[in-house]
């Protein structure tokens, strides 16, 4: 469990792979039980952080909901050039996925700014360039 909630969620996404591919994080309900947690296989999705598991964090995720306005991905500039989507459920119950650009981008380090509701329905998910890893960081409120 991340004790101190100062600290971002650190997710680390590693395609191996020649072939671009989808990775998904957070969203437990969706994807905690699925193979490879919902993303392609070839894409590995893991926690940057000491001592926690992406699976713990997943399901801390789920029963520990938390707010995000700020979320920083850090990769090549050609991945960085590529959206990034927040899966939202909306009021009745459905989902959607909007699409979400850097507002800055520097030094390998794209920032996000919005209103992200991360809990057991709500995340992000990626397209991953060929032999390309990507740290996101994920800043509770």
């Amino acid at each position: 469990m991340i004790k101190n909630q100062q600290l971002p969620y650190t997710i680390i996404v590693d395609n191996k792979s020649d072939e671009v591919k989808n990775a998904i994080i957070f969203g437990a309900e969706e994807c905690k039980l699925k193979h490879n947690f919902g993303s392609d296989d070839g894409v590995k999705v893991l926690s940057g952080i000491n001592g926690i598991t992406y699976a713990e964090a997943l399901l801390q995720s789920e029963h520990l909901p938390f707010k995000s306005g700020v979320v920083k991905i850090y990769s090549t500039t050609q991945q960085l050039s590529l959206p990034f989507s927040y899966k939202k459920t909306n009021s009745n119950g459905g989902s959607e996925k909007i699409p979400i650009y850097a507002d800055k981008v520097e030094n390998g380090c794209a920032e996000l700014f919005g209103d992200f509701d991360i809990n057991k329905d709500n995340g992000f998910s990626l397209m991953v360039l060929p032999r390309t890893t990507i740290v996101v960081k994920v800043y509770p409120n």
